[in-house]
């Protein structure tokens, strides 16, 4: 395995070395180089426009070079930013700009200055030292206390790669943490303020169940699982996937209980889940393929194999296509949420008026039907001919996007996952310079949004459309995934809700820009108010970066961390030591391009 380079180092501002010794003010590291002393309330032209009245008045911001009547963010109309710097034993965390913001019937901000603060870092802030040297190079902070109340403390570390393997590391502490040791399966989420034996056993989420299967074979790969370990978890979750509830055609259902593998739900009313089915078959056929060739002949690697190989053929992939009359259909157009005992289809997506699908992450799931009913067979010549027009209609979508953003071309406006889990499972899209190049495009138009007026970020991690929990009083329920707003009817701050940002989106996006997406993720562990700490052990062993709210800085999500979204974090982390290129060779069941 590689070491992160250097160059990551470089990344970060030069005053991140001093903020453990409070040695000096610290600079917004946003722009290091306004709100000079001498003009204390200057450098904060951004956002200004000539001749307009101001619309918000000049205000304080406490325990920063903004704090007195004579330094004040000056008045200023929406959109202007004010730069400031922290006083010792403070680090500032997020922009600080004039605004009015107003979700679900709340009037959140009314014409003043909001979004950035200075955070007092524990008296004693540096809790413990990972690594040979004693330095505190890259800090990764996390929300604690002292006897003067709420702070952030400090875990030092030595490297900036040192700091990567924890926070890795510590993504497959959850993973353990979700899985059921008696079966394999993985739960649908994780609230990580219980222990092991008080989650909710009763969900386990057959789509993460697959992800996890992933996750097991890049343990292996970075060394934190023995191969006998390994491969024992994967081979229990195989033999649990053998026995939980399917339809006749193999589909299987999003929820089932962890302990038994059976659905409680009303199967004829409910219907089987073809994307949980999609994912769920990209895990095992990932950890068929990454063990056959890790592990050649051994016969934990045969009894994988065949277990993986009776698990996908027994799926009828290619009957998933729905007619217009909703049943499964095998000339229909359709490509069904789900189907039912009784043939049934329902939530079906048919080809737009330019004739193409819109994309999302049921390509899994697609490519799935196209590689059994066309694998093998040259372009043109499949003997299923509706399989393969399906197949073309979805995979043009590539080649002809019709949704952008800021001049960045989109396969959706929704979040992140939308491109991260297809990445992770599906061959034909890792390994597709066009969908790669619209995963970058997805990137910039993620980080694009975050800098709008939608939210006033972007900066320092501080982006990541995501899907999870939230509070329902700004969003209007306790579930939400993100999208980009593009309706000029929202107005320029679109549906922003909670203004919530997930860094597990952030650092999914690894593969797109590996340097500037690393110094995000450092600058997320840096400022902590991202950081959780996992009940494993003691506090301070395992920490992860979880969803949080700009405009609600008490909440996050603790209570409730829903593992297919969290799973980004771990895949585009490790990409840093196994490169994305480990996606795409261990999803590439068929040995062949298409």
């Amino acid at each position: 395995m590689a070491t992160v380079k250097s160059w990551l180092m470089l990344s970060l501002v030069c005053s991140v070395h001093h903020t453990v010794s409070h040695a000096r003010k610290y600079v917004h590291p946003s722009h290091p180089g306004h709100g000079h002393p001498s003009h204390p309330g200057h450098g904060q032209v951004h956002g200004h426009r000539s001749g307009a009245q101001p619309s918000c008045p000049a205000a304080m911001l406490p325990h920063s070079n903004r704090s007195t009547a004579a330094s004040t963010c000056a008045a200023g109309v929406d959109g202007t930013e004010c730069f400031y710097s922290c006083d010792q034993g403070f680090i500032p965390i997020g922009r600080h700009v004039c605004q009015t913001y107003a979700t679900q019937g709340h009037k959140v901000i009314t014409n003043s200055y909001a979004g950035g603060r200075c955070a007092r870092l524990c008296a004693n802030s540096t809790t413990h030292h990972q690594g040979p040297g004693n330095g505190c190079a890259i800090p990764l902070r996390y929300s604690a206390s002292d006897a003067q109340g709420a702070c952030l403390a400090t875990v030092c570390f030595d490297t900036a790669d040192g700091a990567l393997r924890h926070l890795a590391r510590s993504n497959y502490a959850l993973w353990q943490l979700a899985r059921n040791p008696s079966t394999g399966l993985y739960l649908d989420h994780v609230k990580v303020t219980y222990a092991n034996e008080t989650q909710t056993w009763s969900d386990a989420h057959l789509g993460v169940t697959g992800l996890g299967l992933v996750f097991e074979c890049v343990a292996h790969a970075m060394g934190w699982l023995s191969s006998d370990e390994a491969q024992h978890n994967v081979l229990q979750t195989l033999t649990s996937l053998t026995r939980v509830t399917r339809g006749r055609r193999g589909f299987i259902p999003t929820v089932v209980d962890s302990n038994t593998g059976k659905s409680s739900a009303n199967l004829t009313k409910q219907g089987y889940a073809l994307m949980a089915t999609g994912l769920n078959t990209g895990g095992v056929m990932f950890a068929r393929t990454y063990f056959a060739a890790a592990k050649p002949q051994t016969p934990a690697t045969r009894n994988i194999v065949e277990t993986a190989d009776a698990i996908f053929n027994a799926i009828q992939f290619d009957s998933i296509l729905c007619g217009s009359d909703g049943r499964l259909d095998p000339n229909g157009d359709g490509i069904p949420m789900l189907a039912y005992p009784d043939d049934r289809c329902s939530a079906a997506q048919r080809p737009q008026p330019d004739g193409y699908y819109g994309f999302n992450e049921e390509h899994y799931t697609v490519w799935f039907a196209f590689e059994q009913a066309c694998g093998g067979q040259p372009a043109g010549q499949c003997t299923n001919k509706a399989i393969e027009r399906m197949w073309n209609a979805w995979q043009g979508r590539r080649h002809h996007p019709n949704l952008s953003y800021q001049g960045n071309n989109l396969l959706s406006l929704w979040s992140s996952y939308l491109v991260q889990l297809p990445f992770m499972v599906a061959h034909s899209f890792n390994s597709d310079a066009t969908y790669r190049a619209l995963f970058k495009s997805h990137w910039e138009a993620d980080r694009a949004f975050y800098r709008s007026p939608a939210y006033y970020a972007g900066s320092r991690g501080r982006y990541g459309l995501g899907a999870g929990p939230t509070e329902s009083w700004c969003a209007g329920g306790g579930y939400l995934a993100d999208q980009i707003s593009t309706d000029p009817a929202a107005g320029p701050r679109g549906a922003a809700h909670c203004r919530n940002y997930s860094p597990y989106g952030v650092a999914g996006y690894m593969p797109a820009d590996p340097e500037t997406v690393t110094a995000d993720v450092l600058a997320l562990m840096h400022d902590g108010e991202t950081t959780l700490s996992l009940p494993l052990d003691t506090k301070d062993t395992y920490h992860v970066l979880g969803r949080k709210s700009i405009i609600d800085l008490a909440w996050n999500q603790s209570y409730d961390i829903t593992m297919v979204d969290m799973s980004s974090q771990l895949f585009g982390l490790s990409t840093l030591w196994l490169t994305p290129e480990f996606y795409s060779n261990y999803s590439n069941h068929w040995a062949r391009e298409r």
